[in-house]
């Protein structure tokens, strides 16, 4: 029995069962878009302790196969009064901007100084990182890095992502010949982060700048360490000698080796009859 809702033809197909103890009862349910999710609203709502089988089937142009959750309903929220948004330091280096189309591969790399934000998450929430959304406001407006117009419109992430799609990432850039990015100079930024019942948290706005002529010098490679000097041509040989003997920790006087052999067999040969430790399994 299909249980999708009316959808066109190139929409995937979704079966909801509910587990009813030993069995899974066909459930009827409805779609409901909230703005980037889609929400699976099963007849009779949803209640603590509710266990549901997912069976995902795409459109055939898709070449996937079905996938299928199981997924059980809690109790608990989503806190995320622990997030935060920390910045990396400025340095110079390429940023890339990813194929305009499925057939094209212009990727254009350019020099920039750069600032990374990341949202820190509580760990708590980590497993969670790919179900929320992220949304990188630079002087209080959407952080939407300008298109390059070399080889058309670029394909942009989804929205709430970084501009390659990582969870809770963004790089923050001015390129060196002024053609992408944010004007050089300071500029303010804050995430704000949605939940998928559209809770939200909006970090505390920091302050970042990036500028190619003010860009700090990259840090000096560490020094690398010299060979020893030869020893000088008059030096006296140094012949080694024979290596330092490891004893150990001996608890006994050093004695005749075959007096201490008999007990080594001893000690590896297992003890007649059953061993005590088994009487008590």
């Amino acid at each position: 029995m299909s249980l999708e809702p009316s959808a066109p033809d190139d929409s995937p197909k979704v079966v909801l069962e509910r587990h009813v103890g030993q069995q899974r009862v066909a459930t009827p349910f409805t779609l409901k878009k909230s703005f980037a999710f889609e929400f699976i609203v099963p007849e009779g709502g949803l209640r603590p302790g509710d266990r549901f089988s997912v069976t995902i089937d795409p459109p055939a142009w898709q070449r996937h196969e079905a996938t299928s959750i199981t997924v059980r309903i809690g109790d608990e929220s989503i806190d995320l009064g622990e997030a935060r948004l920390t910045l990396s330091g400025r340095h110079k280096g390429p940023v890339s901007l990813p194929p305009r189309g499925p057939n094209s591969a212009c990727d254009e790399y350019f020099e920039a100084d750069i600032v990374r934000a990341t949202v820190e998450l509580p760990p708590r929430l980590e497993p969670y990182r790919d179900y929320l959304l992220y949304h990188f406001l630079v002087d209080g407006e959407l952080y939407e890095p300008a298109p390059s117009g070399r080889c058309g419109l670029r394909n942009r992430p989804p929205l709430g992502r970084g501009r390659r799609g990582a969870p809770g990432t963004e790089v923050l850039f001015s390129t060196c010949d002024g053609s992408e990015g944010l004007t050089p100079g300071t500029h303010t930024v804050a995430v704000r982060i949605s939940t998928p019942d559209d809770r939200k948290l909006t970090t505390p706005t920091q302050t970042f700048e990036v500028d190619c002529a003010t860009s700090p010098a990259p840090a000096p490679p560490p020094p690398e360490a010299r060979p020893p000097e030869p020893p000088a041509a008059d030096a006296p040989a140094i012949v080694p000698g024979p290596p330092p003997i490891d004893r150990g920790c001996s608890l006994v006087p050093r004695g005749p080796p075959l007096l201490v052999l008999p007990l080594l067999l001893r000690r590896r040969r297992p003890p007649s009859g059953p061993h005590p430790l088994a009487q008590r399994a």
